[in-house]
């Protein structure tokens, strides 16, 4: 059978401790990792201004509020052209 994965992105400093990696970055990538579907990549916008230029395309999905962070953060679906 098939595996599919659901990946979320963001961009920022973890805190490293006894071998895991801890912090807002983390969690933030974490919730959002929660909103993909099987199969999705969905990036912060963070992500996607540090990508610019390169091979990847960026579907806006818009402001979201994750569970935990007073702010919204704009999401956006990645895909890439092999």
């Amino acid at each position: 059978s098939r595996v599919r994965v659901r990946i979320g992105l963001t961009a920022g400093e973890p805190v490293a401790e006894d071998g895991d990696l801890f912090g807002p970055a983390v969690q933030v990538a974490a919730r959002i990792c929660a909103r993909a579907e099987p199969g999705q990549i969905l990036a912060a916008n963070v992500v996607r201004e540090l990508s610019a230029g390169k091979q990847f395309l960026f579907a806006d999905h818009g402001d979201v509020v994750l569970r935990g962070f007073e702010d919204p953060v704009h999401l956006y679906e990645v895909s890439w052209r092999g």
